[in-house]
């Protein structure tokens, strides 16, 4: 009986590193086919607002004085509605 269990016990310790091993090369897979894009994309866009905010301070800093409907335009969503600008 007890060669029995013994024999049982190792094929689940086999079973379970098996299993072990799986899971972690699937989650290396997910890692660099999902996450690292998904990363990398951020950053993209992280970088792009840094410079369309950078081109945008740069082309109303050259400005000799902003006008009422400058400032308007800011103020106010796509949809019309008014947003509080801080």
């Amino acid at each position: 009986m007890t060669s029995l269990a013994s024999a049982q016990a190792e094929r689940l310790d086999k079973m379970v590193g098996n299993l072990s091993g799986q899971v972690d090369e699937i989650l290396a897979v997910a890692q660099d086919s999902i996450v690292t894009p998904v990363k990398q994309g951020g950053a993209f866009l992280v970088g792009l607002r840094a410079a369309l905010l950078a081109f945008r301070g740069t082309t109303t800093g050259s400005t000799s004085a902003s006008t009422d409907a400058d400032d308007e335009t800011d103020r106010v969503s796509g949809d019309g509605n008014a947003v509080s600008v801080v």
